[in-house]
């Protein structure tokens, strides 16, 4: 049996969010807030997860820190068959060319005042590698940019050829496993299936896998292998990508999925009626159409329907 390449378990990060008041300071109030509230998934090896959901679910604190840019609460983060949940920075330093990510913007997380070429060879440099011009012109073209862009700033690039860089940086490694965060969802739609069919491509080429995090779910279904649906910390379905787009479980992904524009059918986006809720049970309960009595009383567990997919809802208990 092969083993995954990432494997999580229970995986949580909790934030202590400061006192919003001077009565809550005083009182040494303490908010705690969930951002990751026990996740488990596995990404097997050239395989594409894709994770989606909407903005403030989680899936950005997720995608940090399963490659340890956030230190977990609790749980536990295998990769590669080694448990690196407690590895400090020094221990961390010899992995973190087979893991890398992809940020959202491009422009912030490149430098402004480094030119192209020290943008992508000064992590290779870092890590102890031995560089020269004709290392940076490979990787240029082979994310489909011009070697001549070595010598330019990101500000004299377009957000398509910024995220380019950005790509190239992370593949300079030849890592195993790359967080690509919401990538395309500051580019047009053009742009963004030329970034897909990129990240496709180098995903044959080098063998790598993907844990490919967005809030759109078109986008996650043309690129990856199986879904996760997170809502407020918690993956609320899982499966193929086939049993999350003919079959969607969760009244969330039924959401999701009706904000999908398809040809030949009318546009009918579901917009849940919000109920007020606070406290203990599930926390979909204020946004679901189908909650009823029980969905208060206690957070419902994953269910296995089927051998790929997965659901936490009591409608299928």
């Amino acid at each position: 049996m092969k083993l995954p390449l990432l494997s999580v378990k229970d995986l949580k990060k909790y934030y202590v969010e400061p006192p919003s008041s001077i009565t809550e300071y005083f009182r040494r109030e303490k908010r705690i807030v969930k951002a990751v509230d026990g996740v488990d998934l596995t990404v097997d090896r050239e395989q594409t997860y894709g994770l989606v959901g909407e903005s403030g679910s989680g899936k950005s604190t997720l995608g940090r820190t399963v490659i340890k840019l956030e230190e977990p609460t609790s749980g536990e983060i295998i990769f590669s068959g080694r448990d690196i949940t407690d590895l400090n920075e020094k221990e961390m330093k010899p992995i973190r060319r087979h893991m890398q990510i992809v940020f959202q913007n491009p422009y912030s997380s490149l430098n402004p005042r480094k030119k192209i070429r020290d943008i992508i060879l000064d992590p290779l440099r870092i890590h102890g590698f031995e560089v020269d011009e004709e290392t940076l012109k490979e990787l240029l073209i082979e994310v489909g940019l011009d070697p001549e862009y070595a010598h330019r700033y990101p500000h004299q690039l377009s957000g398509g050829e910024r995220q380019r860089v950005a790509i190239a940086r992370a593949m300079a490694f030849k890592p195993e496993f790359v967080v690509a965060d919401e990538v395309t969802s500051s580019l047009d739609v053009s742009v963004q299936a030329q970034i897909i069919k990129l990240l496709k491509k180098l995903q044959e080429e080098f063998r790598i896998s993907y844990l490919f995090i967005s809030h759109d779910l078109s986008v996650v279904l043309s690129i990856s292998d199986r879904v996760g649906v997170m809502y407020r910390g918690k993956i609320v379905e899982e499966g193929s990508i086939d049993a999350i787009s003919e079959s969607p479980l969760h009244p969330y992904t039924n959401i999701l999925i009706s904000s999908i524009p398809s040809p030949g059918r009318e546009w009918k986006p579901i917009i849940p009626e919000e109920k007020m809720h606070e406290g203990e049970g599930c926390r979909f309960y204020s946004r679901c159409p189908m909650a009823r009595e029980i969905c208060l009383a206690s957070e419902p567990e994953l269910i296995k329907i089927a051998e790929d997919h997965v659901v936490r809802c009591f409608l299928y208990e």
